[in-house]
């Protein structure tokens, strides 16, 4: 077991800071029970089944934000024992990569009903993607860290684009818990920040006194009113799982409505009644360095380890409502379609044979195989039979049906139109032409002095020619005759000459009278 490795620019403040162990020392105890054991402020990340999650490469930041919080952090490469968990207080497993033996089991849960706190960082695919067996020690506590993934539905950050870099919104179960802490942290910075500070101002810049953090301050519950329910308070989840709870553990993280699957619980946490507390986290890059002071996150390590190390007795923390815990859905498994389409599927058929009551065995797992050796003995048989070796032709089957066999319409059907109504043909241009242009092809169609007593008859049904007196005013144009039509043009010239208009009645005395001359 060795201490973590401190940073260059920690060293620089030593002077005028009291150590981890002395500021623990000092902090008055708060527990409600005599009884219960004080915890110590020792953290101490196992590493020694391979974990993911190591504090001297991926949890670097998370090991300095907790020594600014006034914890004590410690690296174990070893297998645990008794021994070594006496000044313990809390026990982080990181994603753990090997399954721990059943002795190892052993004195995790005695140390765990001893009043110490436990936390499990898993990752996705759960523990059968990480090759360990933790879910044999959670599950006696009602959680199990499942073998899925958290993905994001909707991109809502151009920060974090990778869509298992879930942001949620809504996920915080505990909100009046976090609510403290928002308002303690509220204008000195989310509490990484004497680090950023550290590395980027060097050790001129880390003049912060160290301090240890209470969460459950009758001080801060002001300032924590000050921060409504409404407000929203986003975390980022890489790359983690979701978590079944049963009773008597709870949920106090979720994944809220903007990620898959929907309304599941992320995280759980599980009080002994002699002081223990267990948590387990679905995703352990929560709290590395690359995520650790994205959104929320700071504030919910504040909020987790101090849980882990507190205190009080009650769980009333982290316990959501029960309004808020009925919200969250259950698991739903889905198949694994991969896995299941590469075995072969057997047809079932109507048999009177009885099923076996092992349904196992009713996969067929060997490959179908056709034997070929007897190709050659048939095409021999088609010789001696005097058939030709050819493919057979496909008979096309005739099904007795109950309807006459119809093709759907892709297209909508064409409704049957009314016919045309049966109009005499006739030439337009000859029915709207003009007079003029009429008078002019009647005129080319007259070619023989024969035809001219016909023309002067058609021309006077082009234009109206006035009747003579005496005439038929019912007689139509087409039966009057030549010499008419010309008599009654040249009196209409005449009248155009002479400078008097001449009634009808003068021209009827002329008429007479001309007769008379003639006779």
């Amino acid at each position: 077991m060795q201490g973590v490795q401190q940073d260059p620019p920690s060293q620089s403040c030593g002077s005028g800071e009291t150590s981890s162990t002395e500021n623990l020392r000092s902090r008055p105890s708060r527990s409600l029970d005599n009884k219960l054991p004080a915890k110590t402020g020792v953290i101490l990340f196992d590493t020694y089944k391979h974990e993911a999650g190591d504090p001297s490469s991926s949890y670097r930041r998370l090991t300095w934000a907790l020594k600014q919080q006034g914890f004590q952090c410690r690296i174990n490469d070893v297998s645990l024992t008794a021994s070594d968990l006496k000044d313990v207080g809390a026990i982080v497993f990181g994603q753990p990569t090997q399954p721990f033996t059943a002795a190892e089991f052993g004195i995790l849960k005695a140390f765990f009903e001893g009043g110490g706190s436990l936390l499990f960082l898993m990752g996705e695919g759960g523990e059968t993607r990480a090759g360990t067996n933790v879910n044999y020690f959670l599950e006696e506590y009602g959680m199990s860290v499942c073998a899925d993934a958290v993905v994001r539905m909707t991109v809502a950050s151009p920060v974090h684009l990778h869509p298992k870099e879930a942001l949620i919104g809504d996920g915080v179960l505990c909100r009046d818990a976090l609510n403290k802490v928002l308002a303690r942290n509220k204008g000195t910075g989310y509490p990484g920040s004497a680090q950023k500070d550290t590395l980027e101002n060097g050790p001129a810049a880390c003049q912060v006194q160290t301090r240890t953090i209470q969460l459950f301050d009758a001080e801060n519950d002001n300032h924590a009113a000050d921060i409504t329910d409404t407000e929203k308070t986003p975390f980022v989840f890489p790359y983690g799982a979701t978590v079944s709870v049963q009773t008597p553990a709870f949920p106090f993280l979720s994944s809220g409505l903007t990620a898959y699957p929907s309304r599941r619980p992320l995280a759980a946490a599980y009080v002994h009644p002699k002081g223990g507390r267990l948590v387990a986290l679905g995703s352990y890059r929560i709290f590395d360095d690359d995520f650790l002071e994205k959104e929320n996150n700071p504030n919910l390590q504040v909020l987790v380890f101090q849980w882990l190390l507190g205190h009080q007795e009650g769980d009333d923390a982290l316990r959501p409502s029960i309004e808020v815990e009925a919200s969250l859905e259950a698991s739903q498994p889905v198949p694994d379609t991969t896995s299941l389409s590469e075995r072969p599927l057997p047809c079932f058929y109507d048999t009177e044979e009885a099923l076996p009551s092992d349904f196992r065995k009713l996969f067929e797992e060997t490959k179908f195989a056709l034997d070929t050796s007897r190709i050659a003995d048939v095409k021999q048989l088609y010789r001696q039979l005097g058939v030709n070796y050819e493919p057979l032709s496909v008979i096309k089957p005739e099904f007795v049906i109950p309807l006459p066999p119809l093709r759907p319409a892709v297209h909508p059907p064409f409704m049957p139109e009314l016919p045309h109504p049966p109009l005499e043909l006739f030439d337009i241009d000859a029915e709207i032409a003009s007079p003029r242009t009429r008078l002019i092809q009647l005129a080319n169609q007259c070619v023989d002095d024969s035809d001219l007593e016909i023309h002067l008859q058609r021309a006077a049904q082009i234009i109206p020619v006035p009747l003579l007196p005496g005439e038929d005013k019912l007689a139509q144009n087409k039966n009057r005759s030549a010499k008419n039509i010309l008599c009654s043009l040249i009196y209409r010239i005449i009248e155009m000459k002479i400078k008097e208009p001449v009634t009808a009645a003068a021209m009827d005395k002329r008429a007479t009278e001309h007769k008379r001359n003639v006779d």
